[in-house]
């Protein structure tokens, strides 16, 4: 299927129970990064295990470690395919989680003119432009990126290093230079 399907046919199935997102439902993960303490996922179809579908996923940020942990995981088989111990062990319960905590990432802007909270998505994929900035070095602005890809990273399972070097198209060994100077200089503190 096509990423943006994907993308579009999973707006329908996460959520967050929070109605309003706030200081008190979201957690600051890092630099302007924030996301809601518990989010879930419903109704999703498992790649591994046809017939398996996600009743209904709940993860929930441990208070104080900024990890996400499943705290709730109901199934439900279509048809005569068995839950059992085999299809259990064949179901990658992290990949489901970081596909729903992916979509929570948000980036805080701080008060709009109507002094409303604005949030927008982080898209990790969307940072096309800073290609051309890593030949500027490490700049002030390249480390609030590089803080923003690194604690993103960490959330979706991919290397926060990696994440970093492909972002800005610099060496490995470069990204994790600008990871340390990123993190010496604060841009990783959490700036809400």
């Amino acid at each position: 299927m096509e990423t943006k399907k994907v993308l579009r046919s999973l707006d329908m199935h996460v959520f967050t129970p929070y109605e309003d997102l706030n200081f008190s439902t979201l957690n600051a993960l890092g630099a302007d990064i924030v996301a809601p303490m518990t989010v879930g996922l419903r109704q999703w179809p498992i790649d591994e295990i046809p017939g398996i579908i996600i009743d209904q996923l709940i993860a929930t940020c441990i208070p104080g470690s900024g990890e996400y942990v499943v705290t709730d995981l109901n199934l439900r088989a279509i048809g005569n395919v068995p839950i059992n111990g085999v299809a259990l062990r064949k179901i990658p319960v992290d990949k489901y989680k970081h596909l729903t905590v992916k979509k929570w990432l948000l980036r805080y802007f701080g008060k709009s003119a109507s002094e409303d909270d604005i949030y927008i998505p982080f898209n990790l994929n969307g940072q096309s432009e800073l290609t051309s900035m890593g030949r500027e070095g490490p700049t002030s602005t390249n480390l609030d990126y590089v803080a923003r890809i690194y604690l993103v990273s960490r959330y979706i399972s991919d290397s926060p290093r990696k994440a970093v070097a492909d972002a800005f198209g610099i060496a490995p060994r470069t990204a994790s230079n600008w990871i340390n100077l990123a993190r010496d200089q604060g841009h990783f503190e959490v700036g809400l």
